[in-house]
Order: C-alpha cells, then structure tokens, then sequence
C-alpha cells in the first residue's frame, strides 16, 4: 500500500510541474506577444497611423537647412545689390559666387536659386495675384537682371535647373503663384531670353530629377506643375510643329530652284 501511494504520490508532482512548466511558456509567449505590439505602437503616431521614421526626419531636417541658408544667402546679395547698383554682371556674379561658397548646404548650381530668391522675394510680391499683373511682375524683376540670369544659365543643365527654381518658386514659397507658373517660363524665354522654348519642351518631356530641381520640390509638384503648364505646352508643340512645315516648304523650293 506504501508503494502504491508513492507511486501515486510521483503522478500528481509530475503533473504539477508539467503544468507550472506550460503555464511559464505560455507567461513566455504572452510577454512576446506583448512586446512586438509594443514594438508595433512604436510605429504608429497617436492616430494609428505609420508615423515618421528617421529617414523622413533626417530628409525634413536637410530640406530645412537648405532652404534656410538660401534665404540667408538671398538676403545677402540683395541687400549688396542695393548698396552696388552699379555693379556690373561679372561682379554680381563673382560676389554671388563667394556667397555661396561661405555657406554649407548649398551647391555651386544653387547660385541661381540664391539669386532667384534675391529677386523674387516676398518684398516684393506682385499686388494682386492676375494673369497681368504676374507678367508684369515677372518682366519687371528679371528683366533689369537678364545678363547675370544668361551667365548663370550657360548650359543645358543650368537651363533646366531654371525651370526647377520656378517650380520651387510657385510650389513652395509662394503657391499663389502656382497657376501663373506658365506665364513666369513665358516671360523667361519671350522676354528674358534666359530659356528657350526647347528647354521648356524637354523639361516637359523629361522624367523628375532631384539633380535638376530644388532641395523641398518632390515629384508630385513636378507633376502638377507640369499639368499646370499644359496649355504653354500645347502651344509650343503646335508652334514647334509649324516651324518644322515651314523649313520643309523651304527645303523643296531650294531643290525647285536646283532642278530649274
């Protein structure tokens, strides 16, 4: 009877410590389970939605630098440019040049931007936001400045890097301007002759590039500008077309004129 208790008496411990086992495993996975929600949450900003990593914000911080150092810039060669009248293009582009090579976050190419923004600043934004008064406007801040805009502008990736800074310009310091951004690239190669209307038809055609385009401008803006400047677009297509008829039309009365 002693042996059979015993025995008995080993079948309730193995059991007991079967069950203490399985319920510490379980206690185990429950804590794990707990943790990767937590990691989870970490994730989510306080709607539940996927909140900003550290890649986002290192991207936020490096555009915030950017764009802070070209204002910086800009207000430093307006106000020498106020003080120098008189300067010649050479000059204004040498001063330009030392600017920004004082200063980090900025590139060569971004002279121009520097310069766009001296320019076009929220001193002096046009009074009322028309179609007239934003041609206007645009003729009567770039044109005194033509020369020092065709020295920055000397090849074709400068050319499109223009058309990048009026992006920026009408995307994102000064979106009232955004419906109007065709009649500033107008002004640009009708008036400054800064661009030609080749340049604004490859930029169309083109695909976005970050090489080409302002630090704060993405590809979405891009794209809707483009859908903006539709109309200047079609216009120049059909005007591209018609020059191309007529160089035909000159081509044959030249082979006329040999036969005869």
């Amino acid at each position: 009877k002693k042996d059979k208790k015993d025995k008995k008496d080993k079948k309730k411990k193995k059991k007991k410590d079967r069950g203490d086992v399985e319920s510490a495993d379980a206690g185990d996975d429950n804590d794990n389970e707990a943790k990767g929600e937590e990691d989870e949450d970490d994730d989510l900003d306080e709607n539940g939605e996927d909140g900003p990593n550290d890649e986002e914000d290192g991207n936020d911080a490096e555009t915030e630098a950017f764009s802070e150092t070209v204002n910086t810039c800009a207000g430093f060669i307006r106000a020498w440019m106020t003080e120098n009248d008189d300067a010649t293009a050479d000059t204004i582009v040498e001063h330009l040049t030392a600017i920004q090579q004082s200063e980090d976050h900025v590139e060569a190419k971004d002279k121009l931007l520097i310069f766009l923004t001296g320019l076009l600043s929220s001193n002096c934004w046009p009074a009322d936001f028309t179609p007239q008064l934003v041609l206007a406007w645009s003729k009567q801040q770039l044109l005194p400045h033509a020369a020092v805009l065709q020295k920055l502008c000397g090849s074709d990736f400068m050319k499109a890097y223009f058309v990048g800074c009026i992006e920026h310009l009408c995307a994102l310091r000064q979106p009232l301007l955004k419906p109007h951004f065709p009649i500033i690239l107008k002004a640009a190669f009708e008036d400054v002759e800064v661009v030609s209307e080749d340049d604004i038809l490859a930029w169309a055609a083109n695909d976005f590039s970050e090489d080409t385009t302002p630090k704060g401008v993405t590809e979405e803006m891009h794209e809707e500008l483009k859908v903006v400047a539709s109309p200047l677009l079609r216009w120049l297509e059909v005007d591209d077309d018609d020059d191309d008829d007529d160089d035909d039309d000159e081509e044959e009365e030249d082979d006329d004129g040999d036969e005869a």
